[in-house]
Order: structure tokens, then C-alpha cells, then sequence
């Protein structure tokens, strides 16, 4: 018989926890789901609360904890990839803008380039023009007859160069000196100026 009480108490003890398991907790459990419903049905928010009184529980808050930063992780990734997005269209801008400049500095260069020329060569014609104005001076200073022998050496269109900044009266007496055919020739030369 010793076992047999043994055995009742061990069933008194378990029927007590059956008992206490049926009556309360299940019930209690279902009442409590039952009511969370509700209260989503008219419109409270069951979730933050739920999360706040979970997080102060030692083993849930873990789980709780590491939902949030899974979400939070979730959440940075994405604003980066948006911000690198961003960044890669804002950079492909600049490179346009970049190309742009690069090709209103080109052009810019190459028109300083032309006025440079330009400028070169309008000193340079003035210099030539200027050593001209000197030796049509020197042809003028000579005797005409060696004026006419030293001139009568050089091409026509040189000539004409050289004596359309000379005097008129010293280009008359150069002509005078001059080989008639060359003379001639010169003189038409001269009239088309």
C-alpha cells in the first residue's frame, strides 16, 4: 500500500496541475488573445506596447532586440544604397559638367591660340612693313640711276613693294632709270594699287 499512496499523491499532484492548467491558464491565455484582437479591431496599437513590455523581460528582450536591429540594419542598408545612388548620379553630373568646361576651355584656348597668330602676324607685317619703309628711305637717299640698277635685280612685285612707300617724285626719277620694258611694267603694276 506504501506505493500505492505514493502513487495517489503523484496523481493528486498532477491533477492539481491539470486542474490549475485547464481552468486558468488555457482560459486566461485565450481571453487574453481574444482581447488583443479586439483592441486591433478598434484601432489601439498592441505592437509598440507589446515590444516595449518584451524588451524589459530578460530572455524576450533579446529576441525582441535583435528583431529591431535585423530591421534597423534593414533599414541603414537601404538609405545607403539610396545615398550611393545619389552619389553616383551626382558624380556622372559633375562628369558631364567637367566635359563641358573642358571642351569651352579647349575652344577658348584655340581662339586666344588664333588672336595670337592673327596678332603675330599683323606685327610681323607691320615690321616688314616698317624695314620696307626703311629701304624705300634708303632707294630715295641713293642716286636714282643706282637706285633703278639695284631694284631693276629684283622681281616686279617686289618693286612695286618697294617703291609703293616711296615718294612720287623720287619713284619718277627711279623709273627714268630704269629699262624702258621694266619701267612699263612696273607702272601698270603701280596704277592698279
Amino acid at each position: 500500500m506504501g506505493k500505492n499512496s505514493g502513487n495517489n499523491k503523484e496523481r493528486e499532484g498532477a491533477s492539481k496541475l491539470q486542474w490549475i492548467l485547464l481552468i486558468i491558464i488555457i482560459p486566461g491565455f485565450f481571453a487574453m488573445v481574444v482581447g488583443l484582437v479586439i483592441l486591433s479591431f478598434l484601432g489601439f496599437s498592441i505592437a509598440e506596447p507589446a515590444k516595449n513590455i518584451a524588451s524589459n523581460i530578460p530572455v524576450i528582450s533579446s529576441l525582441v532586440d535583435s528583431r529591431e536591429g535585423a530591421e534597423a540594419e534593414e533599414h541603414e542598408r537601404e538609405d545607403m544604397i539610396a545615398t550611393i545612388e545619389e552619389q553616383e548620379q551626382r558624380i556622372y553630373q559633375l562628369e558631364q559638367e567637367l566635359e563641358a568646361s573642358e571642351g569651352a576651355l579647349q575652344e577658348l584656348e584655340e581662339s586666344i591660340e588664333a588672336e595670337e597668330n592673327e596678332e603675330q602676324e599683323d606685327a610681323e607685317i607691320e615690321g616688314g612693313q616698317a624695314e620696307i619703309k626703311e629701304l624705300a628711305r634708303v632707294y630715295e637717299s641713293m642716286s636714282p640711276k643706282r637706285a633703278a640698277a639695284i631694284l631693276g635685280e629684283m622681281s616686279t612685285a617686289d618693286i612695286i613693294i618697294h617703291m609703293s612707300e616711296m615718294r612720287t617724285e623720287s619713284r619718277g626719277q627711279i623709273l627714268a632709270k630704269m629699262e624702258p620694258e621694266q619701267a612699263a611694267e612696273v607702272m601698270a603694276a603701280l596704277s592698279y594699287q
